[in-house]
């Protein structure tokens, strides 16, 4: 579990370090040769990992039945769009950081995905360890 964390930790900060650098000016975080540019993605990052952890699978296991019709129907896209909402609310709790609009944080949510999946396969389990 806590293996899981850190490397969400470092895969969320990693991805917004690069999202700031894509989509700036659109995603804007401090100067980036200040301290409060690392503190507030270093934060960022632990907040996504925190709401990715806890608020997802509550809204996952919410929505139930619903979620996996609506996946069904949009081939995944239902999914995609709770990690975008995930990352609008660690928006909302990181006042330093300022996404223009809706089509940014999709954006963002979609460069964040990409670098999680790299990030777990460099930093996640072994092919030997099971999933707990």
């Amino acid at each position: 579990m806590l293996r899981r964390l850190l490397v969400q930790w470092a895969s969320g900060f990693l991805g917004i370090v690069l999202v700031s650098a894509v989509l700036n000016p659109h995603v804007t975080l401090p100067p980036s040769d200040t301290p409060e540019y690392w503190s507030t993605a270093a934060g960022f990052a632990a907040v996504l990992a925190a709401l990715n952890s806890l608020v997802r699978p509550a809204l996952n296991a919410m929505l139930g039945p619903i979620k996996c019709l609506l996946t069904l129907a949009t081939l995944g896209l239902t999914h995609f769009l709770i990690g975008a909402l995930m990352f609008w609310l660690a928006d909302v709790f990181i006042e330093a950081i300022q996404v223009d609009s809706f089509l940014y944080v999709v954006l963002g949510a979609l460069i964040m995905a990409a670098v999680s999946v790299i990030g777990s396969v460099v930093l996640g389990q072994k092919p030997d360890e099971k999933r707990s």
